[in-house]
């Protein structure tokens, strides 16, 4: 029988080595887009393409409302605002600590480059008062993830 327990996972974007302004539920969410190859029979063979369109990931992170970590969201997305041909790309990597229940630690790393932020952040207003008015939704978009297990 298999055992996961996971718990304690980072994640890190740009210059902030470790976000922790986050709201509630699901804080990130980290989806690779396409398929990593195409691939086709041919007579007695297998003819498979690899996809450069497979190693592109969206993270999508809720944020507490105008946290440092939403402010430094911002800021980037306006630099690129601003001035798009000199934005230097974002960098990204999340590290998933997954215990098998005996005392081993095995680390699940995403690193992802080449990233930007892709819209200006979900937001909810509400009259009737609605916690989802704290949270903005950033959808930040690389060119290139990959994954190891260490």
């Amino acid at each position: 029988m298999s055992t996961a327990i996971t718990g304690k996972d980072v994640i890190s974007i740009g210059t902030i080595p470790r976000l922790s302004d986050f709201a509630d539920g699901d804080v990130g969410v980290l989806e690779f887009e396409g398929d990593l190859f195409d691939a086709t029979v041919g007579h007695d063979s297998a003819i498979i393409g690899e996809m450069a369109t497979g190693k592109a990931a969206t993270l999508t992170l809720r944020l507490v409302a105008g946290s440092a970590n939403d402010t430094y969201l911002f800021g980037e997305m306006n630099r690129f605002k601003l001035d798009s041909p000199s934005y230097v790309l974002l960098n990204a990597e999340i590290t998933q600590r997954v215990g098998d229940g005996l005392g081993k630690i095995t680390h699940v790393i995403y690193l992802l480059s080449k990233g930007a932020i892709k819209k200006v952040p979900t937001h909810t207003t509400s009259v009737e008062g609605n916690a989802a008015a704290g949270v903005h939704e950033w959808t930040i978009w690389f060119a290139r993830g990959d994954v190891s297990v260490e």
